[in-house]
């Protein structure tokens, strides 16, 4: 008869210990707000918690962090850290938004009140695991904290917090094997309460005297009223005491499990929901008046915690708290078989259908909300911007993933058919149309691309010298040089050219990486990170300092000396626009279903959809005057996804196959020469 296996226990003691920290966190943010200005005793309060509530709480941190720090969990840390908080910072920014405030490119980065401890933590236990061999690493980072308090000006970003706090996560990692017996004596739980007690006093006696600031451990001595000397001095006792506080907070906790030990279990709920609430009340409520008031304001964080951490809620928000929940009970198996398994040869890959779908989509929804029609719309020029990031580099990194057989076996012939042909068929088309909504006609309209029709030479171009180029062992390097060069030329080069040489990098990534599956992209985890970078680029764009960026920086047809910038700005926009958009493909993945949906067939057939739709956008443009409405303008904009499923419909493709895929009649036409001649 075997043993049954042991189950592993809580340990309530640390629950109710991370229950009495949460409260007070909570507290001290009621005592913090701008609602009981004026009330010395209440700041008072707020000293004496600040004093010892965080590092404590990073002790406690770093002595449970030591099984993902020495095993390296670094999948875990993002989804039980770096997630929640990019959630977090998301809502965070809509709600200050909501209230008025600006969002910037500096505050979307910076953690936003009280979100700088998921991130914190998160960077400790991805740098921790280098680090740790490293003899003296406590006392130098001791020394660090200390020191960064005498820099000219905090560091930014949270960077600030990250140092200050790191010698507490790391006196929790070093002593997690240590049990404490001599905290749970009576004798140690007496004298915990007199020396708290004695603390409260003192705040309550000298308070007047302590700095508020000089507990949150996020300013320099130099931002501090007072003497450097005697400032120094404080920050060295603080952490002699704050590290000394850590027994006795664990002196007064209850060893078995107490009516309030959920609240310690599940505190990141009551740490991260608070915040919201704060903000709110901070910025509508008025100030309180009276003691008795005050003093209500305050208990009341006690009764939040608990509402905050209840089953109910968790329930409610597990999904932004706890991401990894949606998937955790089944890790294995949380990706379908069918998705998880290679393509065969001669298999669709819907997974990459569905991308082009997506981005196909966007390019429609990119005309339509550029030109004279929505010429009075602010938002919907901020919206162009976002979608014209990255909709093209994406579709170049596809086209180049899917170029690859092609130009290894030098199809010239059918890269003719299938790109050069329909070209020449839709310039022609297209300058019919010119001349029927009666525009003129010339020459160098005749030999430029017209509206959109781009991409088919370009694409062509790229089918023909990859075959002679990719010998070269530097050719993705030496192409981003000559991308970036040519936005410097004194004019732009003709579009074709100017577009070739700019995008030429992003289809040989696709090349390049033909072979990669890019399994990672598939992980829930990475969908949740490519759902929170989009909707900060989203926002960016939208709301944020990207409203000032031109749009012609993003359609790869102009030179610096063609937009109003600083060459500098221009050229810092212009790199970052390059780098982002190469992550932005697998962002891209990141969203979307492996297997077939109901608008895949969309993607299947993306070449109809930007073909044909080039004259309806190009018509609509001519035709329809300004919307200076609202919702009509976002109604015609929002016209291009139907638009899209239209274009794509086996109707129209039967109608419009000859023009966009004449290589159909040429293999039909082979097909019944070579059945004559064999009959």
């Amino acid at each position: 008869m075997t043993a049954a296996p042991s189950i592993k226990t809580r340990d309530y003691w640390f629950d109710n210990a991370k229950a009495l920290l949460i409260i007070s966190v909570v507290v001290g943010h009621f005592a913090t707000s701008s609602q009981i200005n004026g009330q010395e005793w209440v700041n008072d309060i707020a000293k004496f918690i600040y004093f010892f509530h965080m590092p404590v709480f990073m002790m406690i941190s770093g002595r449970f962090s030591r099984g993902r720090v020495d095993r390296k969990e670094t999948e875990k840390a993002i989804c039980q850290l770096l997630l929640p908080y990019g959630t977090l910072q998301l809502l965070m920014l809509l709600l200050n938004s909501f209230l008025g405030s600006t969002i910037s490119a500096k505050s979307i980065f910076s953690p936003q009140f009280g979100l700088w401890y998921f991130l914190t933590l998160f960077l400790y236990i991805i740098i921790t695991p280098y680090l740790k061999k490293w003899r003296f690493l406590f006392p130098a980072a001791l020394l660090c904290a200390i020191g960064v308090f005498f820099l000219t000006d905090p560091l930014p970003y949270g960077l600030q917090r990250m140092v200050s706090f790191y010698p507490f996560f790391l006196a929790g990692y070093y002593t997690s094997s240590y049990s404490f017996s001599f905290c749970r004596k009576p004798w140690f739980r007496l004298l915990s309460v007199l020396i708290l007690l004695g603390l409260f006093v003192f705040m309550q006696w000298k308070g007047t005297s302590v700095r508020t600031d000089l507990f949150t451990l996020k300013e320099v001595v130099w931002d501090i009223e007072g003497s450097g000397f005697w400032l120094s001095a404080e920050f060295v006792i603080h952490y002699i005491l704050a590290f000394f506080c850590f027994f006795l907070i664990m002196g007064i906790s209850p060893q078995k499990k107490m009516f309030f030990s959920y609240v310690g279990t599940h505190s990141v709920y009551a740490y991260g929901l608070h915040l919201f609430l704060i903000v709110f009340l901070r910025a509508t409520m008025e100030p309180v008046s009276g003691r008795l008031a005050a003093v209500l304001w305050l208990l009341a964080g006690i009764p939040l915690t608990f509402l905050l951490t209840s089953p109910p809620v968790r329930w409610i928000f597990r999904p932004f708290l706890e991401p990894s929940s949606l998937w955790k009970k089944s890790e294995a198996s949380s990706i379908p078989q069918p998705t998880s398994s290679p393509v065969h040869a001669g298999e669709r890959d819907y997974w990459f259908d569905n991308a082009k779908a997506i981005l196909i989509i966007l390019v429609v929804m990119g005309h339509l909300s550029t030109g004279p029609v929505v010429q009075d719309q602010d938002w919907a020029h901020y919206l162009a911007r976002f979608i014209y990031f990255f909709h093209m580099p994406v579709f170049m990194v596809i086209s180049g993933r899917f170029s690859r057989g092609r130009v290894d076996r030098r199809e010239y012939g059918k890269a003719f058919l299938s790109l050069l042909v329909p070209f020449v068929i839709l310039q022609a088309l297209l300058l019919l149309l010119r001349g029927a909504l009666g525009l003129s006609v010339t020459f160098s309209h005749v030999i430029v691309p017209q509206y959109g029709s781009w991409y088919f030479p370009v694409l062509f171009l790229f089918l023909m010298i990859t075959p002679l180029l990719r010998k070269f062992r530097f050719l993705l390097t030496a192409a981003v040089l000559v991308a970036a060069g040519c936005f410097f030329l004194a004019d732009p080069l003709p579009v074709v050219l100017q577009r070739a040489v700019e995008f030429y990098p992003f289809f040989l990534f696709g090349y390049y990486l033909s072979d990669c599956s890019f399994s990672v992209c598939s992980k829930p985890w990475f969908r949740w990170i490519s759902v929170l970078f989009f909707a900060c680029l989203f926002l960016f764009f939208m709301i944020g300092n990207g409203r000032s960026i031109p749009t012609n920086l993003y359609t790869f047809e102009w030179v610096i000396w063609d937009l109003d910038r600083t060459e500098e700005t221009l050229a810092f926009q212009y790199f970052t626009h390059y780098a982002l958009s190469f992550v932005c493909f697998f962002m891209v993945m990141g969203l979307l279903p492996r297997r077939k949906v109901f608008f895949s067939y969309i993607g299947t057939h993306s070449l109809y959809v930007y073909g044909l739709h080039l004259f309806i956008a190009y018509t609509l443009r001519r035709l329809l005057p300004p919307i200076s409405s609202v919702s009509l303008s976002f109604l015609y904009i929002l016209l291009s996804v139907p638009l899209a499923f239209l274009l794509a419909s086996p109707p129209v493709r039967r109608i419009f196959r000859p023009i966009l895929e004449p290589k159909t009649l040429f293999d039909a036409w082979k097909e019944k020469k070579h059945s004559a001649t064999k009959s």
